[in-house]
């Protein structure tokens, strides 16, 4: 039960029998281990989750057609296992989803039968979704240690606009932004103390990334190169990385294809 534990606002390992991994094997320990880091990475789209789903008198967890299913805020979906083997049927809301562990799966609106491996887990994004995270290692497969001056910012841009509020407690929160249309992503954060690093994933190659100003970012080789610098970025396969270390007077960012 700690993947499902993992995709709650709360982590707590309970349910009957053992609960500490270690006493099962060293597979259940990595993957627990695994799980464990996803949800602390998640704790910035949860937090924020959280504290708009109290002003909104909403819940964080949103039950869903499928059985046992729920939105875990507005852009993931998680279809719990509650019985033996690797087989679930999920029943995906309107819209298009992204598998988490392997982002070239896409599923439609529907019930579709699926398999899922010992140390993955029904958990689909939205498309269109902003997705902060904080990641410090590479265990999630959002980054890797080179991420941990930052706050990630996952996005899968679909045409149009798309708006998420990074709560911050007892202080101004970021609205961070983009708006996709014909060859042209604008990607915009209000001001904010956090360094950002945006993830476009599955958008073609950029023919030019710009500052707010018109000026082009430096291109990096590396993601190591890229974290030195003040603005730039990377292409990493389908994923463009965009790094703004000072964002206190906000950030603006044009990509065109």
């Amino acid at each position: 039960m700690g993947a499902t534990r993992c995709l709650c606002p709360v982590m707590e390992n309970g349910g009957s029998g053992e609960h500490l991994p270690w006493m099962y094997d060293e597979e259940t320990t990595d993957i627990y281990r695994k799980f464990a880091h996803l949800h602390t990475a998640l704790i910035p789209y949860i937090y924020s989750q959280a504290a708009y789903s109290y002003e909104l008198v909403k819940p964080t967890m949103r039950p869903q057609l499928g059985t046992y299913e729920y939105m875990l805020g507005d852009d993931i979906l998680v279809a719990p296992m509650f019985e033996e083997g690797n087989e679930r049927t999920v029943t995906f809301p309107m819209g298009e989803w992204i598998y988490m562990f392997d982002e070239t799966k896409e599923y439609s609106a529907g019930i579709k039968k699926l398999n899922f491996a010992p140390d993955e887990y029904p958990i689909f994004i939205r498309k269109g979704a902003i997705i902060p995270m904080e990641v410090t290692n590479d265990i999630t497969g959002f980054g890797t240690a080179l991420s941990k001056d930052y706050t990630t910012v996952l996005m899968y841009p679909k045409k149009g606009e798309k708006k998420f509020g990074l709560y911050e407690e007892n202080k101004t929160g970021s609205m961070i932004t983009y708006d996709k249309g014909g060859d042209t992503l604008k990607i915009t954060a209000t001001a904010s103390d956090r360094s950002l690093l945006f993830s476009v994933r599955g958008e073609p190659l950029p023919d030019t990334v710009k500052n707010g100003a018109g000026v082009a970012l430096t291109q990096a080789s590396s993601m190591a190169q890229l974290v030195t610098l003040q603005s730039g970025y990377l292409i990493d396969g389908n994923t463009t990385w965009i790094a703004v270390k000072d964002v206190t007077a906000g950030a603006s960012i044009q990509v065109r294809y």
